[in-house]
Parts: structure tokens; sequence; C-alpha cells
């Protein structure tokens, strides 16, 4: 039996781990482990997991949380471990009270990280800035990051080569995404994206679409998703093969005077097509070059706008970014 540092008997015995299903002693598990890690980690599971609360956690649930939290490094760790506890929190199995009176032990793990409760706090909202969900918190996470980023700039790229022609003669698109502030000042991805945001003048829609389902050799598809969709969300979208991330449309027209509104068409309770037009108020768009590709987006000013007064968090993160690339006091 692997001996784990100040643990007596009583403890072991309070969270139930001295014998899992199939009999084996849960420490041999956990023999290559950092033990003083491990205890710190344990004490956590006892004092917070077995709380006073409703959760208690049986031998395959300790086994498999050390096991996976076993290959992640210091950092990774307290942002699994943040998420867990929120979650906890969130779904009323502990108190935020729990997590604080044993605010010690969680800070111990990264001292040199997180000083205060308020730190653990601040980076449970800067984590979900980045848009990431309880399904991604795991010892894998960073590696879905450059995943994600991987294909996103693979759709960006590949799009943008197959409409290069068409926007130098006839289509009216602009990207109106976060990712141009990325490709902007040359930073490098840092959260999720779980699609690419473009927008399509109204009068283009066929032409793009008989265009695209005319080139089979590129490997895009446009697809309708107006049977599946209500107010505030897209009509249309284009996938790339077996790319995960979608490109939505954002429809738009102008008017005589050029004043651009957003053009959205649902179905109504009565199963009728219904039309909305939202006046788009500071809209500015310019041109750019992404791999030598010229494509049109949003301004960056434009973005800004459109973000700094969202609820969503990771909208406010990017807001802030923004306002800290451009100087502005927000």
């Amino acid at each position: 039996m692997v001996e784990i540092p100040g643990w007596p008997e009583w403890k072991k015995n309070k969270l139930n781990i001295l014998q899992d299903d199939s009999n084996k002693n849960i420490f041999d598990v956990l023999q290559n482990w950092n033990k003083e890690k491990l205890s710190k980690l344990l004490n956590i599971l006892v004092n917070i997991y077995n709380s006073k609360h409703k959760e208690k956690i049986n031998n395959s649930q300790i086994e498999e949380l050390v096991n996976q939290f076993s290959k992640l490094d210091n950092e990774s760790l307290m942002d699994c471990l943040i998420f867990r506890l929120a979650k906890r929190i969130k779904k009323g199995i502990i108190s935020e009270t729990d997590v604080y009176e044993n605010i010690e032990l969680i800070l111990d793990l990264y001292p040199e990280k997180f000083k205060t409760f308020d730190d653990l706090k601040a980076r449970y909202k800067y984590l979900k800035g980045l848009w990431l969900r309880e399904d991604n918190m795991n010892e894998n996470y960073k590696e879905k990051l450059k995943e994600n980023h991987k294909n996103v700039i693979e759709v960006f790229d590949k799009f943008n080569q197959l409409i290069y022609d068409l926007i130098n003669n006839w289509l009216d698109c602009f990207y109106t995404w976060w990712l141009v502030w990325y490709f902007w000042t040359n930073t490098e991805l840092e959260r999720y994206h779980t699609d690419v945001d473009i927008f399509l003048n109204v009068d283009d829609l066929e032409k793009l679409k008989t265009f695209i389902e005319n080139n089979k050799d590129s490997w895009f598809k446009f697809i309708d998703n107006l049977k599946n969709k209500w107010p505030n969300g897209h009509e249309y979208m284009i996938k790339f093969w077996d790319n995960p991330v979608p490109i939505w449309i954002f429809l738009f027209k102008k008017s005589e005077s050029w004043t651009t509104s957003r053009i959205e068409y649902y179905y109504n309770e009565k199963w009728d097509i219904a039309t909305e037009e939202t006046p788009i108020k500071g809209l500015e768009t310019e041109l750019w070059s992404f791999n030598n590709t010229t494509y049109k987006r949003q301004s960056l000013k434009s973005i800004y706008e459109s973000k700094k007064n969202s609820n969503r968090e990771k909208d406010q993160h990017d807001a802030k970014l923004i306002a800290k690339y451009l100087k502005i006091n927000n």
C-alpha cells in the first residue's frame, strides 16, 4: 500500500477508498503520482466534494479524477478543478462557502499563481471568456484548443481561396467575427471558436449557393438551415469536408441610401415565413489580406462596438482585448 503523507486511517475511511469495486486497493493505482500533490487533492475531495451537501464520491470516481488530474501541469489542474467546483456550486451540490472554507488547500496546489479566493473567481471568468465549457475541461483541453484553431484557420483559408475571384467581381460579403482581431494583430489564437461568421448580401445568396454546388472539387457544401430556424439564428451555413467548424451566414441588404440592415427570415408561430430587418449601426468594413488572400472584414472598432455591451463572457473577453489594442478606456 502507498502511504500518503498526512493521511490517517480515519480520513481514508471517511473517503471510503480502502477498496474499489474490483477489490484492488486504490492507492496501488496511484503509486506513480506525486504523493504531496495527491495528498492535497484528496484533502480537497474529502472536504469539499464529500461535504455536508448531497454529493458522495465512490471509489471509481476517485480513481477517475486522480488519474485525470495526474496528467496535468499545475495550471491545467487548477483550471479543471475550478470548472468542476463552479459546476457543483451552480447545481447546488456544494456552496461557495464550502470552497472558501477550504481555500488554503486549493491555493496550495499552485501557490505561485493563485493567492486568494478572488484569483480563482477571476480565473473562472477568464476561462469562460475563452468559451470553454465543462465538457471541454479535461486533460486534453489545451490540445483540443490547438485542434480547434487549426480547423478554424483551415476553413477560413480554404473558403477565402474559393471565393477570391468572386469578391473581386460580384460577391458582396464580409467577415464579422472575433477571429479577424487575431489575424489583424498577428496574435496567437486563444479561445474556442465554434464557427466562422460571414455577412452576405441577400442579392448574392442564390449566386453563391449555385457557385458552391457547381464546384464539387472544392469540398464545400451549402446547407439550407431555414426549416430548423427560429428568430436569432442562421438561415444557411457552409461546411468544408469533415471539418467540424461551419461557416454561418448572416444576410444583409442595402437600401437606396446605402444603409446596411441585417435581414432575417424565420418561421413564425403559424409556420409562415416571416422577415425582420434591423439596421446595423456604425458598420465599417475594409479589405485585408491573410495568407496571401484578400478578404473583406468588419473593422476592429465596429466589432468592439457590437461586443462591448454584451452579457456573454466571451464577448466581454473579446471587447477587453480589442479595447486594450485600440487604447480605448472601457
